[in-house]
């Protein structure tokens, strides 16, 4: 439960920012704009292969588009390798 009410609080913060990246040991939290104008929110516990994936390229932390795109295609590649 207390997780939740972190993750609802962390949301709520960004509520006046147009893109963020908030990371606290495996949570990521990734505001960015979408081509529509408005914004998404993803958030997620890291896999070790995010996380290493983070460790090599930490300018990720500050393109939180890029960023989600980067988890979403490493999402879709897990499931493609668990799937094998």
């Amino acid at each position: 439960m207390q997780n939740a009410q972190g993750l609802a609080a962390i949301i709520e913060s960004l509520k006046g920012e147009s893109a963020a990246v908030v990371q606290f040991g495996s949570l990521v939290v990734v505001k960015a704009p979408t081509p529509n104008g408005g914004s998404a929110i993803l958030s997620r516990i890291l896999t070790a292969r995010e996380l290493r994936m983070l460790e090599a390229r930490p300018d990720l932390l500050r393109d939180p588009g890029e960023l989600m795109a980067q988890l979403t295609a490493t999402g879709r590649e897990g499931q493609t390798e668990q799937a094998q």
